[in-house]
């Protein structure tokens, strides 16, 4: 597995990146904004402490992005692509996959109950320490899990 090639970032807030229409090379801490993000692409990232709970992500693929110590839960990832994306520590209850296409991505100690992998390819996936009881993995295409 090929890990997430992060880049030389600055620390900034969603609103900062809203501003600057900018989510690449960049560290994103404690977020406390009510925010709806759509059509872009989280390329070089790092998401530390952040609670996805007044996030709306919308169409957004990620390549090279880590989540660490963040609450995802009940968003939706349906028909995104995932490449070199860690999660660690990560809440993602009730979370979706759904036709989602991921390569060379982590999960590692994530608490991940009712979260749907339903229809998705999945590359170079590692599940580690992680709870996935009630998940759903329905028509998945694995390779090297």
């Amino acid at each position: 597995m090929y890990k997430p090639k992060i880049k030389i970032y600055n620390e900034k807030t969603f609103l900062d990146c809203i501003k600057e229409e900018d989510y690449a090379n960049c560290e994103i801490n404690n977020n406390e904004a009510s925010i709806q993000i759509s059509d872009i692409t989280f390329d070089s990232v790092i998401i530390r402490n952040v609670n996805f709970q007044n996030i709306q992500l919308e169409r957004i693929d990620l390549l090279d992005v880590i989540f660490e110590n963040c609450d995802l839960s009940n968003l939706s990832f349906d028909h995104q692509f995932l490449t070199r994306v860690e999660f660690i520590n990560c809440k993602l209850t009730g979370t979706t996959f759904i036709d989602a296409t991921m390569h060379d991505v982590r999960f590692n100690k994530c608490v991940m109950p009712y979260t749907n992998f339903s229809g998705s390819s999945l590359n170079n996936v590692i599940l580690e320490e992680s709870d996935f009881t009630s998940s759903s993995f329905i028509n998945v295409q694995f390779k090297n899990i």
